[in-house]
């Protein structure tokens, strides 16, 4: 079994990609092939005046910075509720005061909703900066809450150009996805190359790209415990290195 991983998620320019390192960290060697990049969201709706509204909800570190793109007016005076602790820590830096961040774990939508449960009153005014291809559970659960969600799309995840022959050099190698967007993009990719992965392995983040990752046809899909990249690199680590170890 090969000690090395394809990451496909997209790469900053000039940048080490973090996951890049947390793998290379635990002793895998990682080829850095981008499926997916981000493109910002010019929004035509008129964003409510940060005295309009009582909280903002960041499920990314992304729409942290789409979002501050977006805006003129100072919203760092609005309480935040961040998904994990990696959202925080984007949104603190950026001067936001974060009082709402699910314990480890539980760094997901659901996880969020449940810590909110107990925050929000009825009426509460939110406002919600997210990827077009967020997920509706977030919102649909608030609207339960009683309050009023204005929820805008600030950035999208896009299929970048692949390198087709690279990939077929590549293509047994097993796959890390942090979005099911990439996972999409894939298989656009095999299916240029006639290739159905089902002798390759998918390691994935988060419950969304798992399921999508599922319906592609990989031999297995195996997905981090945590949503971290910590936690990810682990799980590479500890499942490669036991295929060393039975052989």
């Amino acid at each position: 079994m090969s000690r090395a991983v394809i990451v496909t998620r997209r790469k900053k320019e000039g940048v080490k990609d973090n996951l890049v390192q947390a793998i290379e960290q635990v002793g895998i060697a990682a080829c850095h092939f981008p499926l997916v990049e981000l493109q910002r969201l010019h929004t035509e709706q008129h964003l409510p005046n940060p005295t309009e509204i009582d909280r903002i909800i960041f499920t990314s570190a992304n729409a942290v910075s789409f979002f501050l793109q977006q805006v003129e007016l100072d919203y760092t005076t609005v309480k935040v509720a961040a998904v994990g602790k990696k959202t925080s820590r984007a949104a603190e830096q950026a001067g936001f005061t974060v009082d709402v961040v699910p314990s480890a774990g539980k760094e997901n939508a659901e996880g969020l909703l449940e810590v909110l449960r107990k925050k929000l009153l009825p009426g509460e005014r939110i406002l919600f900066p997210k990827s077009k291809q967020a997920r509706l559970v977030l919102e649909q659960e608030l609207q339960r809450f009683a309050v009023h969600v204005h929820a805008v799309s600030v950035y999208e995840t896009v299929a970048t150009h692949a390198d087709i022959d690279v990939w077929r050099q590549h293509v047994h190698h097993p796959v890390v996805f942090t979005s099911p967007s990439a996972v999409s993009a894939y298989e656009q990719v095999m299916s240029h190359l006639q290739i159905i992965p089902a002798k390759t392995i998918a390691f994935v983040i988060g419950p969304v790209t798992e399921q999508r990752a599922l319906r592609t046809g990989f031999s297995q899909v195996i997905a981090a415990p945590q949503a971290t990249f910590e936690s990810l690199a682990t799980t590479i680590c500890t499942y490669l290195n036991r295929g060393i170890h039975s052989e």
